[in-house]
């Protein structure tokens, strides 16, 4: 098996988040052969990656040793791809992490029957309850609940897991040593004690924009199927479905109230194709194979905690009443300010963008995604390749594993 720092120091070479470690290895390359390359031979199989071919150019494994030794000292266990406790759904995906950060108690590579259940952090009274009684039931029955600990929806589904003694996972879009929103530290730290907190970047690492969609896939690929509760026709929450659909997962709307706007992505789910859902019954009624395996946790016969008394006890918050900082998580040294970007798709700042590349992010389906080719005609292929990137590493638009486009931002 590689050494950790070798792996290390290759998904951070690569980026965190990106597709070029997966490519690299569809060319049958190993970390150990890229350490081993030199310029030349690494230049052909990056094409235009210039800042990736820089990065595995530097053949300096300190930095590896640094974050190794951070995480050592702070309880994280690193999983590398090659890791028998690495997960094999994520080896499936076209855009698997090379390492893996984890804080907790539960063993990702068998976790049981597992469902992800996502949406807007806007939840209304309705959305909360359904998702409560939806992630209570799956957890009662042993299923494993994964979401991305955000407010709202996810965070209410990890907090009924939890009530009801299952298991929980978060994928989160920072280092596992950092809590974002600051509120969910008494959240997180639960699911330490009961599931685990993931990541793909390092310990330190802020959450940016960009980082949430691209930490969509992990939550899409540990779920054997996904379900959008509530979220605006731009909900965050369509690109896990987006995710879901592309690596072959089951994927379910939650029917909400014709007369509000988080009914959207329910109703963009079903109309590309998702089931609609009613319970999780009707779930585990699609998987009898899996539900039949399952093994119902030893507090399953106790009746239901009140859902309220639970979000206050676990502090799950609303949009209303949190604050949206980073907190640092027991054990680490500083406590960083508010990171400039939310979970979801707020209305960002255009200010500064140029009249072509606003153009390029009106011409991206709200509700969807598209090739770079489709949109072509807006600029030569030089200038449209820079402003992809520029309006990428912004985090106005992520990139799917199929090379397709979404915009991940609210336009006016």
């Amino acid at each position: 098996m590689t050494s950790r720092a070798l792996w290390v120091w290759l998904a951070q070479a690569c980026r965190p988040g990106s597709a070029v470690w997966g490519q690299l290895r569809s060319m049958g390359q190993t970390p150990e052969r890229l350490f081993a390359a030199d310029r030349e031979q690494l230049a052909p199989l990056l094409g235009r990656k210039r800042t990736v071919l820089e990065a595995l150019c530097r053949k300096d494994l300190a930095p590896a040793e640094e974050i190794l030794s951070v995480c050592a000292a702070g309880g994280i266990s690193v999983i590398p791809f090659d890791d028998p406790a690495y997960p094999d759904c994520l080896r499936r995906i076209d855009a698997p992490p090379a390492v893996l950060y984890v804080r907790g108690a539960a063993d990702l590579a068998h976790l049981p029957f597992s469902v992800g259940v996502v949406g807007t952090r806007t939840a209304t009274d309705y959305g909360r309850t359904q998702a409560f009684a939806l992630a209570d039931k799956l957890a009662r029955a042993g299923a494993a609940v994964i979401s991305g600990l955000a407010l709202g929806i996810d965070a209410v589904a990890h907090a009924a897991a939890l009530a009801a003694g299952g298991v929980t996972v978060a994928v989160i879009a920072c280092g596992v040593d950092r809590v974002y929103p600051a509120c969910h530290l008494r959240l997180a730290e639960a699911v330490c004690k009961q599931g685990a907190l993931v990541s793909e970047y390092p310990p330190g690492t802020m959450p940016e924009r960009y980082r949430f969609p691209e930490r969509n896939r992990i939550i899409s690929a540990l779920s054997s199927a996904v379900v959008v509760v509530e979220g605006a026709e731009n909900s965050g929450a369509l690109i896990t479905a987006r995710y879901a659909m592309e690596q072959g997962k089951a994927t379910y709307a939650f029917p909400g109230r014709a007369d509000d706007k988080t009914s959207a992505a329910p109703f963009a789910v079903y109309r590309a194709g998702g089931r609609m859902l009613l319970c999780a019954e009707d779930l585990l009624a699609d998987f009898p194979r899996e539900a039949a395996g399952l093994t119902p946790p030893a507090s399953a016969s106790k009746p239901p905690e009140d859902p309220k008394a639970v979000i206050a006890r676990l502090g799950v918050c609303s949009v209303g009443d949190r604050p949206t900082s980073v907190r640092s998580a027991p054990g680490a040294t500083d406590t960083p300010k508010r990171p400039p970007c939310e979970d979801d798709m707020s209305a960002p700042d255009l200010s500064g963008l140029s009249s072509q590349a606003l153009a390029l992010l009106y011409a991206i389906p709200a509700d969807g995604s598209c090739l770079p080719d489709e949109l072509a005609e807006l600029a030569d292929p030089a200038t449209l390749g820079r402003l992809l990137t520029m309006l990428e590493i912004s985090g106005m638009i992520g990139r799917l594993p199929s090379g397709r486009i979404c915009r991940t931002v609210s336009l006016p």
